[in-house]
């Protein structure tokens, strides 16, 4: 993917062929736009603000690349942090905070070569429904109103923008109005340009006669969890019917909140370092702690070896070893909800109803919201009823308490 940007706010024309830079260098236009496509590319799909990109990256580009990168920064578009090692990591670059509130896209183009489908057999979908969700994904209509960012917090008055959710924004609904709509069933799960936007721009900007709206399923993995948990046979301890209550009241994050702050400390040294963990943080560390490696020394793993010994037992033999295990079996269940009976009973019981999904979501007109919440209350109750509630949610354990239970830090 390359993607080009306006960017006369930076005083930079894009129109000539070629501009000088402040030493009297002259750069070519075309090379200066690709330069700062990969560092697009790196910072689209990188989990920090800052990349890493090694100097053999630009010099395929150009063998002046030092010019452009410099430029760039002189123009307030990126920062470059010089503090590289040798052979250990290469330079790292940022874009501005202006450059995030100011720079806009002015077009994509996709390398059709480096479009590589991974389709896999993992998902078992009716055909009937299958058919059915690839051609109201090919009829959803697409508005041509610009996007328009949205501000993560305010610095020094300054807006600090959400540049990565406007570029993955962009980039989607460009491949959905020029008639990339590609279809990709992997790990378990339907991928479309579709799934990578944000909420918002899925209701606001598609449509088929009109507006979107959407259900989802509340605390998806945790319930799946509890759902396999029940099939597989686990024993039904004090421990684990305390977290299959916590599930089922819809209160499992909130639960781990408490129990993540109250021993936090364990990994910190002072008070600076202990800031409160929050509901997104929790499920971030939830996750860390379902998809990683049980073996490690960390702060998910104890906290849930601690509240919930054998849960946390019987998910590390399942593993035997392969940490993304238990991902897939749990987005096994929750594709097979979304498709083989939500989507499968709206299509058999509303006739002229759409259908796009992403992931644990459903989005549909909405004129027929009503009659779909009924489906979806009625076969979600249907999940929860497999999951057993007996007893009250259990307290807190402190840090002489995990010392009693064996458990001890390095």
């Amino acid at each position: 993917m390359k993607v080009r940007f306006n960017l006369k706010s930076f005083d930079i024309d894009t129109t000539k062929k070629t501009i000088v830079d402040y030493q009297g260098n002259e750069l070519v236009t075309a090379t200066l736009e690709s330069i700062l496509s990969l560092i697009s590319n790196k910072y689209l799909y990188n989990e920090f603000e800052s990349v890493e990109i090694h100097h053999t990256r630009f010099a395929n580009i150009t063998n002046n690349y030092r010019h452009y990168l410099n430029f760039l920064r002189d123009k307030n578009v990126i920062l470059i942090d010089e503090s590289y090692k040798k052979g250990v990591h290469s330079k790292s670059y940022l874009f501005t905070d202006y450059f995030k509130e100011y720079g806009t896209v002015k077009l994509f183009k996709i390398d059709q070569g480096k479009e590589v489908e991974k389709n896999d057999n993992s998902i078992i979908i009716d055909n009937i429904v299958k058919k059915r969700l690839e051609q109201d994904y090919h009829e959803v209509n697409v508005k041509t109103a610009p996007i328009e960012k949205e501000v993560r917090f305010v610095k020094d008055d300054q807006p600090i923008t959400n540049f990565r959710k406007y570029l993955m924004n962009e980039y989607g609904l460009y491949q959905l109005r020029n008639g990339t709509r590609k279809i990709t069933y992997q790990s378990g799960r339907l991928y479309t340009p579709f799934v990578q936007l944000s909420k918002e721009i899925r209701r606001d900007y598609l449509y088929f006669d009109s507006q979107l709206t959407s259900l989802d399923i509340k605390r998806s993995f945790p319930l799946w969890l509890a759902v396999w948990l029940i099939d597989k046979g686990i024993q039904l301890d004090y421990d684990t019917k305390c977290f299959l209550s916590s599930v089922v009241s819809g209160n499992i994050y909130y639960d781990l909140i408490s129990k993540f702050n109250n021993n936090k400390n364990l990994y910190n040294n002072t008070e600076f370092d202990k800031p409160f963990i929050t509901k997104d943080q929790v499920k971030k560390l939830f996750s860390n702690w379902l998809n990683g490696n049980p073996n490690l020394n960390n702060l998910p793993n104890l906290i849930m070896k601690t509240y919930y010994p054998l849960i946390f037992d019987f998910i590390k033999h399942f593993k035997n070893g392969f940490k993304d295990r238990m991902y897939y079996e749990l987005v096994k269940l929750e594709s097979n909800f979304i498709f083989n009976t939500v989507c499968k009973r709206l299509y058999m019981e509303i006739p002229g109803i759409q259908l796009l999904t992403c992931h644990d979501e459903i989005y549909f007109e909405e004129r027929f919201y009503e009659q779909v919440l009924q489906i979806w209350n009625e076969e979600l109750e249907n999940v929860y009823h497999k999951i057993p509630v007996e007893i009250e949610l259990e307290d807190d354990v402190d840090i002489n308490e995990l010392e009693s239970l064996g458990i001890y830090l390095e």
